[in-house]
């Protein structure tokens, strides 16, 4: 063991709604981290109803075990933010 986590394995349910494969994550934290890397991966590579399902996710995990206040969840919602924007959803 290096010390690196390991990846999330996604199950080929649903493109749109990728699902990872959680069990393995003691903190929640850690994989709402990798939600939030996958969302900005998807965001940069335009494949933007992606990044919004896993930031969305990340923002829930956060939101739940730190609460709003977490710096962590101003970073989720800037890149989700982003991602609205560039689905031109200003709703």
């Amino acid at each position: 063991e290096n010390g690196t986590m390991p990846e999330p394995q996604e199950h080929p349910k649903d493109e749109d709604q990728p699902v990872f494969d959680d069990t393995t994550y003691s903190d929640p934290l850690d994989l709402a981290c990798i939600y939030h890397d996958r969302s900005v991966e998807a965001r940069e590579a335009g494949i933007l109803d992606r990044a919004e399902s896993l930031a969305l996710r990340a923002l829930a995990l956060f939101e739940e075990h730190e609460g709003t206040d977490y710096p962590d969840v101003a970073n989720i919602a800037n890149n989700l933010g982003q991602v609205y924007i560039e689905l031109a959803d200003y709703s």
